[in-house]
């Protein structure tokens, strides 16, 4: 049950709480030269390697699990799984300044403001056996944590930039506060290994490992600063095809965090194990005099520089300019967090109508394996509405690895 809870708590922590302005495959370059434009983006995105929709939709929203659902993901599990979670929102308005001055008749200054977290678990099949099935699944057995990595970052952003009309560049420079940082890693040598008796009355392990959190009331744990990057240039696809292509640079930067209160266990100290009946009757290591903390710890509290999760993106822009109903889509996006796989999706872009658009692509990467993406653009006069997922089997069934939805929607006047 506690296994349960621990792990359930670690769920949460990536679905309630995950980066930063990432494009998704409906963006299209509309905008060459605004006087004005308002964009708002949202992204809510948790998935799995291994862990199907069947357990994690009653572990974040409440419900029963059953036996097979468990028996199920613990099938998919192989060697090493990822687990992980991200949210954002971002608010940003550009303004164009009139006047007979050649470098603001070219570059566009603009504000921003935006929220963001990340999560992610990398973890060992082990981890996942312990948490549904105890103790009882190990007898006569090690159980391997080794290599396990947990990393919760959370942050604000509050910056200027500038657009280029001329090269459809941009440049930000962004203020950074951090609101959250957790981070637990099991992946120093010899690692975390317990060992549980055949007669299932005493337990064994060797651990090494640390934890870090922030401490104190705050709202702000720390200040940093960050910078965004956009150049979109054109790419020759096929013999008739002039593709639009943007790499976009976000979140790329640091905090000066306050308080970081790292604990780390290590079991040379004296840790040799302890049976159920000292469990039972709190005797020798776990008697209520005996300081566990003092005696396998060390704990410092410490100001430290933290780097914010970067992401480097490569994508194809939709060209509204162009008459063929279907344009080729593609893309790669990388963050770097533990846990997270290169994403790359490829697709079709089709006009629908004059202001209806349907992207569809197939993807892999992120925190899970092959997924579809589907994003319906919808665009009038000044006013442009995206909604896209890109996990859409997600959305419906408990045999997928997750959800996912964004929205962007654009006002240029």
């Amino acid at each position: 049950m506690h296994q349960k809870l621990a792990f359930l708590l670690l769920v949460c922590f990536f679905c309630f709480g995950a980066n930063a302005q990432l494009w998704r495959s409906y963006e299209s370059d509309t905008v060459s030269n605004p006087n004005s434009m308002l964009r708002l983006n949202g992204v809510l995105d948790y998935s799995a390697s291994s862990i199907e929709n069947s357990v994690l939709n009653p572990l974040v929203f409440g419900g029963f699990i059953s036996p097979e659902a468990k028996d199920q993901s613990l099938k998919n599990h192989r060697g090493f799984q990822v687990l992980g979670a991200e949210a954002q929102g971002d608010l940003f308005y550009f303004k164009k300044i009139k006047g007979s001055s050649s470098f603001w008749n070219r570059y566009v200054p603009g504000i921003h403001a935006g929220y963001s977290q990340m999560a992610s678990l990398a973890y060992t099949s082990d981890l996942y056996t312990l948490a549904f099935y105890g103790n009882e699944a190990f007898r006569g057995d090690y159980c391997d944590l080794t290599g396990t990595q947990l990393k919760w970052i959370g942050f604000q952003s509050f910056g200027f930039s500038l657009y280029d009309t001329k090269n459809k560049a941009s440049l930000g420079l962004n203020l950074v506060g951090l609101t959250h940082y957790s981070a637990a890693d099991l992946n120093t040598n010899p690692g975390m290994r317990f060992y549980y008796t055949e007669n299932g009355d005493s337990l064994y392990g060797i651990c090494k490992a640390s934890t870090s959190y922030i401490s104190g009331k705050s709202f702000y744990k720390g200040m940093g600063l960050s910078l965004d990057f956009d150049y979109e240039f054109k790419v020759q696809l096929s013999e008739d095809h002039v593709s639009p292509m943007k790499i976009s640079l976000r979140n790329f930067g640091f905090v000066s965090a306050n308080n970081i209160t790292t604990q780390s266990l290590d079991t040379s100290f004296a840790f040799g194990g302890f049976t159920l009946t000292e469990l039972i009757q709190r005797e020798g290591v776990l008697a209520p005099g005996f300081s566990f903390t003092d005696s396998l710890t060390q704990s410092i509290t410490e100001n430290r520089l933290l780097f914010l999760p970067a992401c480097i993106q490569l994508m194809s822009m939709y060209d509204p300019s162009r008459t063929t109903r279907l344009q080729p889509l593609l893309g790669l996006r990388m963050v770097f967090i533990p846990g997270y796989i290169p994403f790359v999706y490829a697709g079709v872009n089709s006009r629908l109508n004059q202001n209806l658009n349907l992207a569809l692509c197939g993807s892999y990467g992120g925190f899970s394996g092959f997924k579809m993406n589907a994003a319906l653009q919808f665009q009038k006069g000044a006013f442009a509405l995206g909604l896209g997922s890109d996990n859409l089997l997600g959305l419906f069934l408990k045999s997928a690895f997750g959800k996912a939805l964004s929205i962007q929607m654009r006002c240029v006047f």
